[in-house]
């Protein structure tokens, strides 16, 4: 009876695979015979009938044990499982791997599918020497056979070794402690920081220590080496002792008087300096010394101080309280568009001696700042009505005039109104009018009197006006379209304009041109009603009072803008009230704002007043009356005068009496007061 056999061929590398391809039942030989499994059940399949039973010696017993191929039978079996896995019949030096065998193997399985079949595996197990090499495990060396098995281990690697090409390695262990990376401590120069003495200091440490995986590193960190005094500054990386101006304020100086006696607000006074130490005992300490007058000696009500010292003395002022009381005189007036007061100041000249004379000026000063959106009128800051808000305040954009003929077409005046500087007390409305295209004439027809002429030259011109929007045109008897008859403020309805009313108003600007009694008044119109052309007149009302009383005369303004007219016989000293005023061409009359003006006297030169003398202001108001003065008292000291300074002194002896008596009355005032 003929057997069909299945053959896997394997060899030492690939014993798994073929181990994992085997039945159940597999028989291992340590002795590199071969070992056969079978399964009694199986069929016949061609594609596995290169091996068959006869081929190969087989001992087997009835029930399908195992039994061993003949060692003879080695050679043969083996080639047969070549030519079975390679589909070659002469194999003879032919190198056929074991990895060919077992994929051919694998195919045969696949094509037999999942039936039972009689199946032989063949495997080979040649014989392997122990401890024929060794490899590394882990951390270790372990022995292994020619086969490559793992066997017993030859040797376990210290924690400072290795395991690497199956032996083991020494690891390089760079530190175990922190002192084996460097010695902690100060690095480099001091240095100065924060006004104290720093110095960078060098920390080392160890990582891992003790391993193969140990490193050293190293900080660096600045620090505090000397705390430098409030007396010292670090320079260099040291503290050096600052240089201590002073520590006591004796140390600067010996505080006292210094100097003369001298005259001050009547009394004898003489200076005091005193010495300070600053910052004492510290590197920032300085000396410094204020000199302060210090009364000595309070002169009586009939004396003077002269010369540092009290003299009875009649004098016409000891200061300028003698002379009066400064401060402010008259009302309040408006001067550039600001609130001003005359101030009066009094002077006592050589206070304390018999020469003092009291003299007084006046100054205009500065008491109300108004403010942008102010005026200045009647001495106080007014708000002022602004001339526009917006460009709607100045009047409403429209056309203006007649057509007229340009470039062949007919045109038309069109009148633009700008608001500048809105909101703001300088406002001021601008126009701006332009040529704007009404009808363009066709080919066959020309431009004439502002409107095209053709077709209709038979027709009349002018027949009748008719409302479009708010504009009411003139129509020809042909109903052609001919020039804007004017525009209807308040709407056009029934072919004509509606209650078309003007609205004029008028702001009052300041007054320029003051001098030689005379002025400018200034004003600003603002038609705010019709675009086409309606006289407003305007005019101011001035005078010394906010009653007037006196009136320019009237000027025919249609536009909106400024205007202004000179006024004569405004006399200086006096301050002038003065509004504009408006009427409209419908007879509606508005007022501008009250505003003001001052006139000052006129500063003459050396030549403008005659005197008599030098004709020099200074020569004679002021040199020429002092060298009087002088040489007066010049007589009175060589006596040339005796009767005189009897008289003199009787007077003066008088207001002695009369200055005692005020202070006595005075005193006794106080006391019965407290």
């Amino acid at each position: 009876m003929k057997t069909i056999y299945k053959v896997t061929f394997c060899a030492s590398l690939i014993l798994i695979a073929c181990v994992a391809l085997a039945p159940q039942g597999v028989f291992a030989s340590t002795n590199g015979s071969i070992i056969i499994n079978y399964d009694s059940n199986g069929g016949a399949d061609t594609d596995c009938e290169a091996l068959d039973a006869p081929s190969c010696v087989v001992w087997r017993d009835g029930l399908g044990s195992a039994g061993h191929v003949d060692p003879g039978q080695w050679e043969f079996c083996k080639t047969k499982a070549v030519q079975y896995a390679s589909g070659l019949s002469d194999v003879s030096g032919l190198n056929i791997t074991f990895e060919q065998i077992a994929q051919r193997a694998e195919r045969c399985m696949t094509m037999e599918g999942n039936n039972t079949y009689k199946t032989y595996r063949i495997s080979f197990t040649p014989a392997c020497t122990t401890h024929a090499s060794k490899a590394c495990v882990g951390n270790s060396v372990y022995w292994k056979n020619s086969c490559g098995a793992q066997e017993d281990v030859f040797q376990v690697c210290s924690t400072n070794q290795i395991c690497q090409n199956a032996q083991c390695v020494d690891q390089n262990i760079v530190c175990s402690t922190n002192s084996q990376c460097g010695t902690n401590g100060y690095i480099g120069s001091p240095f100065c920081q924060n006004g104290d003495v720093y110095q960078s200091y060098r920390t080392h440490t160890c990582n891992n220590p003790g391993t193969p995986q140990s490193s050293c590193s190293q900080v660096d960190n600045n620090q505090l080496k000397t705390d430098c005094t409030s007396n010292q500054t670090c320079s260099g990386g040291s503290c050096i002792d600052q240089n201590i101006v002073c520590s006591t304020d004796s140390q600067c100086g010996t505080s006292g008087y210094i100097g003369s006696n001298f005259c001050y607000d009547g009394n004898v006074y003489k200076n005091y300096k005193t010495y300070t130490c600053n910052n004492a005992g510290t590197s920032n300490s300085s000396c410094s010394n204020v000199t302060d007058r210090r009364l000595q000696t309070t002169c009586s009500t009939n004396q003077t101080c002269n010369n540092g010292s009290c003299v009875d003395e009649d004098v016409e002022c000891d200061s300028a309280s003698d002379c009066g009381t400064s401060g402010y005189i008259g009302s309040n007036f408006c001067k550039n568009g600001d609130v001003y007061k005359s101030y009066r100041t009094y002077v006592c000249h050589n206070a304390g001696t018999s020469t003092s004379y009291c003299s007084n000026t006046s100054e205009d000063r500065l008491t109300d700042n108004c403010d942008a959106d102010q005026t200045c009128s009647g001495g106080s800051c007014e708000d002022e009505d602004v001339a526009c808000d917006s460009n709607s305040d100045c009047g409403t954009n429209g056309y203006v005039g007649d057509n007229f003929c340009k470039n062949g077409d007919v045109y038309r005046n069109y009148r633009t109104y700008t608001c500048k500087n809105a909101g703001a007390s300088t406002s001021y409305c601008d126009t701006d009018t332009e040529d704007q295209l009404i009808d363009n004439c066709s080919s066959d027809e020309t431009c004439d009197d502002g409107y095209c002429e053709g077709s209709h030259n038979n027709c009349t011109t002018q027949s009748y006006r008719q409302c479009s929007g708010n504009y009411l045109y003139w129509y020809d008897s042909c109903g052609n379209r001919g020039n804007v008859d004017q525009y209807c403020q308040n709407g056009c309805s029934g072919n004509s304009c509606q209650n078309n009313i003007i609205n004029s108003s008028v702001q009052t600007t300041q007054a320029t041109n003051i001098f030689n009694n005379q002025a400018t008044l200034n004003g600003y119109l603002s038609n705010t009603g019709s675009t086409y052309s309606c006289a407003s007149y305007v005019w101011f009302q001035w005078g010394t009072t906010a009653s007037y009383g006196n009136t320019t005369n009237q000027q025919a303004m249609s536009y909106t803008g400024a205007f202004s007219q000179n006024i004569f016989g405004v006399y200086p000293g006096n301050t002038y009230h003065f509004r504009a005023v408006a009427k409209d061409c419908n007879g509606n009359t508005t007022y501008g704002q009250d505003q003001t003006f001052y006139v000052y006297p006129q500063v003459l030169g050396a030549s403008s007043v005659s005197t008599g003398l030098t004709n020099n202001f200074w020569m004679d108001s002021f040199i020429l009356p002092l060298m009087v003065v002088l040489a007066i008292i010049a007589m009175f000291k060589m006596g040339m005068f005796v009767s005189i300074e009897k008289w003199l002194a009787g007077k003066k002896l008088v207001r002695r009496n009369f200055k005692a008596e005020n202070e006595l009355s005075k005193r006794i005032s106080d006391i019965r007061g407290i």
